[in-house]
């Protein structure tokens, strides 16, 4: 297994310039395993695990270069060699440090090659191990054969070498154990898992509506003309009883003649007449009461009429409720039959938002549950209101759940029709608290969730890769359903290191469930280790410089829907313009809103929750990723070629891909500080 690695990892020596970026960040992860595995030879029994140590005085610390060991100073700054940031570390972990890297300051700094002939023979001897290559650390040039300084910026070039760091006997696979100084160095963090409340913010879009039990209508209880409307315009403010619309119906005075003739007659009465006639004649004034009723007059109106004698020609409807006139249905002088509207009212002191959840969302949700939202019309001022309704049948076409939240609105500021955002800070219903781990402790990669643990009683820092089933993702972490136990530590920082180091080693890791094979995404021979001098004459394509499949599915008109602000807020973060990127985020949201688009929802929701460039630029990364898969399965929707770019350097050496419009590098994950940092890897005609 190992002859097939070390001939696989060689072979990345002598490809084209054009892959030596991506290349020289596979040989500088091997020269992490290497000082992660390599057995110390002096002060790593000094060491709690991990690094970490108890309490320990500013007169403790110093400052070191991880390039340059021999550089340090009691005071933060940069290595005046290759301009790194020094590390804090202990001091006496830092004299152990400057042992280890074997000789000098003057011996490593003028004399480069005898110290680094030393090292040589020194490992070898010590472990055994063969040099895979030699890497520059600032990967300036692709990975040489041959040792020696950096040709750009004459840093000594590293040596990489195959880590034979077997596992204990017995011992897990899965299992890494590193030095104290790999700890430091690679800022491995660890935090204990716990069981606390699973609390998410919940985002959800839609817009205000008209009460329903608020709205009422104005209707013709009999045909006629409408000879006058009160109601001018829609928008006109009117109070409970106001008169509204004169109406002629000659059905409406057919009625009030019958009524007022039977009122008559009872009254015209002798005084004789029997019971039977009497209670016949009550009858038809009630009877005729009844219609007048029906036809749409109010009580009093009955009994003006009645006082009066005399059947009105024209009859006025009253308003029902005070409001405000949101419909008019009829014009003066058009005839209206039974039944039809004639104006509608609503009163807005209350209004309703109806709000879009998806189904993912639903779990998170619950009657009575309170909310905030905002309105674009109001920056930055909240409207609260609770969750009155959730509609028990979800639309099919946008896959969306109607949720309604109640909301006074006694300024009248709210218009029905304005578009609002809520957010709910929704707490998991379990009766006992769920296991959370941070959000940087899994590594996903779409099907699978794996997490590094550190084991416990052992005397150097070793770690476990385990694979996790994960819930529902919480404001920082995520629900862990399977894998882990209570007051375990996970690492949360520099997992992908550890990772990395289990990749070169043929170990199992992230994307390489059984080991024995370099991961997917670095694999840029396309296929197993070949001996070239047998194929000369059928050279393989270059790879691209990830491979993306893993990332969240975005459909052909999402991302043409997503296009257009995704470019502008790859501008935004690389002139590191935090107020113009989150304008970029809400935008996308919307858009998604419109297109119901659950995915690009998803991602644009959690970028407008980052709360500094940093976050915003680790939410781009995924929606990126997401961006380059569509792009790969339906096309370049745009009318021009657009570039897939890479940076090696990003995320602590993780690397990272982004699409933009120019061949001219403008680097979103570092901005002014490293603008062009990056290559063009691939082009993306236009569909058209």
């Amino acid at each position: 297994m190992k002859k097939n690695k070390i001939t696989s990892i060689l072979g990345l020596i002598t490809p084209s310039l054009a892959q030596g970026t991506a290349v020289a960040a596979v040989l500088v992860a091997a020269f992490v395993a290497y000082n992660m595995g390599a057995r110390s030879t002096g002060g790593s029994g000094q060491h709690n695990q991990g690094g970490e140590s108890g309490d320990t005085s500013a007169s403790d610390i110093v400052y070191v270069s991880a390039m340059h060991p021999w550089i340090q100073q009691d005071e933060p700054g940069d290595c005046p060699i290759c301009g790194m940031e020094l590390v804090p570390m202990e001091r006496s972990e830092a004299e152990a440090l400057e042992q280890e890297s074997s000789g000098t300051p003057e011996e490593n700094h003028g004399s480069a090659t005898k110290t680094h002939d030393h090292t040589h023979e020194h490992t070898s001897a010590t472990n055994g191990n063969e040099i895979l290559g030699y890497a520059c650390a600032m990967n300036c040039v692709p990975p040489l054969p041959e040792e020696g300084e950096c040709p750009i910026c004459g840093m000594e070039m590293q040596a990489v070498y195959d880590d034979d760091d077997a596992p204990e006997e017995g011992a897990s696979e899965r299992r890494m154990t590193m030095s104290a100084e790999g700890v430091a160095l690679s800022d491995i963090r660890t935090t204990t898992v716990q069981r606390m409340p699973a609390v998410r913010p919940v985002r959800l879009s839609g817009q205000l509506a008209v009460s329903e039990p608020r709205r009422a209508h104005i209707s013709a209880d009999v045909g006629g003309r409408i000879d006058r409307l009160h109601a001018e315009f829609e928008g006109t403010t009117v109070e409970k009883g106001q008169e509204l619309v004169v109406l002629y119906s000659p059905e409406l005075l057919a009625v009030q003649k019958e009524f007022l003739q039977a009122k008559r007659s009872f009254g015209n009465l002798p005084e004789g007449a029997g019971a039977a006639i009497r209670r016949a004649s009550e009858a038809a004034v009630a009877a005729g009461r009844e219609r007048l009723r029906l036809a749409g007059l109010t009580p009093g109106q009955i009994d003006e009429i009645a006082a009066e004698g005399e059947a009105r020609e024209q009859v006025t409807l009253l308003a029902p409720i005070g409001g405000t006139v949101i419909a008019r249905h009829f014009e003066e002088g058009e005839y209206v039959s039974t039944g039809g509207r004639i104006l509608t009212i609503a009163d807005l002191s209350t209004v309703w938002a109806e709000l879009d959840a998806f189904e993912t969302d639903l779990p998170w949700l619950r009657l009575g549950q309170p909310m905030v939202f905002t309105a674009q019309a109001y920056p930055g001022e909240g409207f609260p209101g609770e969750i009155s309704y959730i509609d028990p049948v979800t639309r099919t076409g946008t896959r969306t759940t109607r949720v309604r939240v109640d909301v006074d609105n006694p300024d009248g500021l709210l218009k029905p029709g304005m578009y609002v955002t809520g957010l709910v800070d929704a707490e998991m219903e379990e009766e006992t608290p769920p296991l959370i781990i941070p959000a940087t402790a899994p590594l996903i990669t779409g099907k699978r969730a794996i997490v590094y643990t550190r084991v416990p009683g052992r005397e150097r820092p070793t770690f476990e890769g385990r694979e996790v089933v994960l819930g529902p993702r919480t404001r920082d972490g995520y629900v862990v359903r399977e894998g882990l136990a209570e007051g375990e530590s996970v690492v949360t920082h520099g997992a992908f290191r550890i990772d990395s180091a289990m990749q070169i080693m043929a170990r199992p890791s992230m994307m390489s469930p059984e080991g024995d094979a370099p991961a997917p995404g670095h694999d840029h021979d396309h296929g197993p280790a070949v001996d070239h001098d047998e194929h000369e004459d059928h050279p393989e394509e270059p790879a691209p410089a990830h491979d993306h499949a893993g990332a969240p599915e975005l459909g052909a008109e999402a991302t043409e829907a997503a296009l257009d602000v995704y470019l502008e807020l790859t501008e935004a973060l690389a002139s590191d313009d935090y107020t113009a990127a989150n304008e970029a985020w809400q935008r996308l949201h919307h858009k998604a809103d419109e297109a119901g688009e659950h995915t690009l929802h998803e991602l644009a929701g959690a970028g407008t929750e980052a709360d500094d460039i940093g976050t915003s630029r680790e939410v781009y990364h995924t929606l990126s990723n997401a961006m380059i898969a569509a792009f790969r399965d339906h096309g370049n929707p745009a009318s021009a070629t657009i570039h897939l770019a890479h940076c090696p350097m990003a995320f602590d050496w993780e690397g990272a891909d982004w699409l933009q419009a120019s061949t001219q590098i403008r680097n979103p994950y570092f901005g002014d500080e490293m603008l062009a940092c990056g290559t063009i890897e691939e082009e993306f005609a236009s569909n058209d």
